[in-house]
């Protein structure tokens, strides 16, 4: 992360090339105002130890022990405590070894010249300061932002972890109620249930790891399920299954869908109804995913138990989770059906 504000990845070479061309451009662009080049490149080798020094005493020094705390007075005394000691060590270079040669009508000026020390700090050292500061406090920004990107996408990804965990304990109790209530009345189907838990579970396990699947294959995982659990009820459940669009080129997060299926056969098969149904309908229509799901119930059952589940509470944190800003989800309880209507966008 930090390696990428550098040339080649080198922080050596990044900051040779830096004073390199801090020094090339200042040459060019104050000597070429009376045409002195030479000169303006010597000031420019004089100076360039003490700009060196303030840099790299404010970035590794005053920076972190003061600004980035945000003890905002102490940084700025510091500061200036630093631009003035340097400006008189560069005033005395100034006088001693450049002034005679270079600057002849400014050579009897008084060494303690306030004027010249405070223009040293202006116009000398102020614009290096301030650069080098930009891009320090910057990378310090960037570094402080992909650090909590880091960290909310570590706690997504072990959220998300968590909520699949309970998600296949949970699936898997119901189903072997399931198994369990055809072994205690001796039932021929038992055999047959088994061995659809075992396709369901092999893609569980092989399969939804994936961050996404094909649609395609989550609709079949859909439709092995209500096989499983129509080879439970029988002829008590009227189960309508329809599927329209194309599923085959789009991508969806596994098992997204199937808490919804499955809260329908808990709460809509009950003894105390005439007529059992559940219908389900997925539908995809310009890249976007429809789900209804409707089921049977009466008022025995309340409201607001199709919420309170342990898999719609998980399967709704990770619609946020996965789909923020792009899914809708409503949930309607009436006193003959409920209904769930999942609106995704795949894109």
């Amino acid at each position: 992360m930090v390696s990428n504000f550098y040339i080649a990845k080198n922080k050596i070479l990044s900051h040779v090339v830096f004073w390199i061309a801090w020094v090339a451009l200042n040459t060019v662009f104050l000597g070429s105002a009376e045409d002195t080049y030479l000169r303006q490149f010597y000031t420019e080798l004089y100076e360039l130890p003490e700009k060196i020094i303030v840099v790299y005493l404010n970035l590794y020094w005053l920076i972190p022990l003061f600004l980035l705390k945000r003890k905002y007075l102490a940084y700025g005394c510091s500061l200036f405590v630093l631009l003035f000691s340097m400006a008189v060590i560069m005033r005395a270079i100034y006088v001693e070894f450049l002034a005679a040669k270079f600057y002849p009508e400014t050579a009897k000026l008084s060494f303690f010249n306030a004027y010249r020390i405070f223009k040293y700090i202006i116009y000398n050292l102020d614009a290096i300061v301030l650069i080098t500061t930009g891009i320090r406090l910057f990378k310090y920004w960037y570094q402080q932002q992909s650090l909590n990107n880091d960290l909310v996408q570590e706690k997504l990804t072990a959220e998300l972890g968590y909520l699949k965990g309970q998600l296949h304990p949970h699936f898997l109790f119901n189903t072997l109620n399931n198994v369990y209530s055809l072994c205690l009345d001796k039932s021929d189907l038992a055999p047959e249930i088994v061995l659809k838990l075992s396709e369901l579970l092999s893609y569980m396990l092989y399969e939804s790891d994936r961050e996404k699947i094909e649609l395609s294959k989550e609709v079949i995982h859909i439709k092995s399920y209500l096989e499983l659990e129509k080879l439970r009820y029988g002829d008590r459940l009227n189960i309508s299954f329809s599927q329209s669009g194309d599923v085959s080129n789009q991508q969806i997060a596994p098992l997204i869908m199937m808490p919804f299926i499955e809260n329908a056969f808990k709460h809509g098969f009950n003894e105390d109804l005439n007529n059992i149904w559940i219908t389900i309908d997925i539908k995809v229509k310009h890249d976007t995913l429809y789900l209804k799901v409707q089921n049977s119930t009466n008022r025995q059952i309340q409201p607001g138990s199709i919420s309170s589940g342990i898999g719609l509470q998980n399967i709704s944190r990770r619609l946020a989770l996965l789909y923020p800003d792009k899914y809708l989800l409503e949930i309607f309880p009436d006193s003959e059906y409920f209904e769930v209507d999942l609106k995704i966008s795949l894109i």
